[in-house]
């Protein structure tokens, strides 16, 4: 009997399990990269280097802000467009990129600015 337990103990795997960082994200529009009015923006958002989903909003200077939640294990990559019609003579212009790690996400409040084309956006993120 012993050495069937001895056995099953070698062939265990242990598993730790890590905690997911969970941060809180808000971006703020200062000045749109559209000169006629708002931009469409679209954050595409990729978790852990997973897949990418996209969330989408108007956003126009010193207009509401736009505030998201996510948790992560190891890293979160924020890209940001303003969309256009998305054909060669116009197409979707990219307004920054930043990729957040767990070492980034503190209770005290920081930030990034993008300033693609002429826009500039500011992300806020935080530990909630």
């Amino acid at each position: 009997m012993f050495y069937v337990l001895a056995i099953v103990l070698a062939s265990c795997t242990v598993v730790e399990s890590v905690a997911a960082t969970s941060v809180n994200v808000t971006l703020e529009c200062y000045q749109t990269e559209d000169s006629g009015g708002p931009d469409e923006a679209r954050l595409d958002i990729t978790i852990d280097g997973g897949n990418t989903y996209s969330e989408r909003k108007s956003m126009n200077n010193h207009g509401t802000p736009w505030s998201l939640a996510f948790s992560f294990n190891n890293n979160i990559r924020l890209q940001l467009w303003d969309e256009d019609a998305g054909t060669w003579i116009d197409p979707h212009d990219e307004l920054g990129t930043f990729v957040l790690d767990t070492s980034q996400v503190t209770k005290t409040l920081q930030f990034t600015d993008f300033r693609g084309h002429g826009s500039h956006y500011r992300v806020f993120w935080s530990a909630p």
